[in-house]
């Protein structure tokens, strides 16, 4: 009795097993296929996020550069403005 119930307990965990396999083989391709894709979406998304920190860049530097060119010309305004009142005075 102990043989028969070893047998038929093997054949259950056989089918399960060979169940278990067809399963994974069908969906294997198809969860390998959207890991895939997903990499492929978040390298895309990298890409986008660095082209973006570039351009944010780019324009913190033109702002600063614009920030310096401004007080350097109220600078020399202002130095205009005291020779020209030197003279009026």
């Amino acid at each position: 009795m102990t043989n028969q119930c070893a047998h038929s307990s093997t054949g259950i965990s056989k089918a399960l097993f060979d169940l278990f396999c067809m399963q994974v083989e069908k969906e294997l391709p198809e969860t390998a296929a959207l890991i895939r894709l997903s990499g492929l979406e978040m390298t895309d998304c990298m890409a986008e996020i660095t082209g973006l920190g570039s351009d944010l860049s780019s324009g913190v530097r033109s702002t600063a550069n614009m920030a310096t060119m401004t007080e350097a010309s109220v600078k020399q305004g202002v130095q205009s403005m005291q020779v020209c009142l030197c003279f009026l005075v």
